[in-house]
């Protein structure tokens, strides 16, 4: 479910991008089109992903303007000298809920895309931005992953840690 979350919001960030273009706001070098992974779209299903990509975008642009000056906030804050608990601490909270709802936004965004698209459309959509992602971050679902592999690679990594930490008490 995650995993078809963060593609979606993918998609809709891409997407978007052509959008925020027209404002200056994010320079893209690619357009990204649903069109482009889906081929049977009808012209109302097209206008309808338009339709909710440009809400979802106000919506989230908004918030993440918001995001931002919180941000700013807090490291302006943080760089300054002394104790700021008071003021920093409900910033992090606003900052949390602000994220929150951004996340909200984009599984709501995806819920539209669900009614809009047949299932065939989906899983089409799903498995060539999937595709489109390979050899990036991205989260596997269980059944994808070889977990002896994944042993593995862990009991590599903690044999590491403790070469390192061997090493380091010879050289204090």
């Amino acid at each position: 479910m995650k995993k078809t979350v963060i593609l979606i919001a993918l998609f809709l960030l891409v997407s978007v991008s052509g959008y925020s273009q027209q404002k200056g706001e994010h320079k893209r070098s690619h357009d990204f089109k649903i069109e482009n992974f889906v081929d049977d779209l009808s012209a109302d299903q097209k206008k309808k992903i338009d339709d909710i990509s440009s809400q979802y975008l106000k919506r989230v642009n908004n918030m993440r303007s918001d995001l931002r000056a919180v941000r700013d906030s807090i490291r302006t804050l943080s760089d300054q000298y002394g104790d700021h608990t008071k003021q920093i601490f409900p910033m992090y909270e606003r900052e949390a809920k602000i994220q929150t709802e951004i996340s909200k936004e984009m599984y709501r965004m995806k819920l539209k895309l669900d009614k809009v698209l047949t299932r065939e459309q989906y899983d089409t959509l799903h498995e060539k931005l999937s595709k489109s992602n390979s050899g990036k971050s991205v989260k596997y679902d269980s059944k994808d992953v070889d977990k002896d592999k994944v042993e593995a690679v862990k009991k590599a990594i903690m044999q590491k840690r403790k070469t390192n930490a061997s090493k380091a008490k010879g050289k204090n």
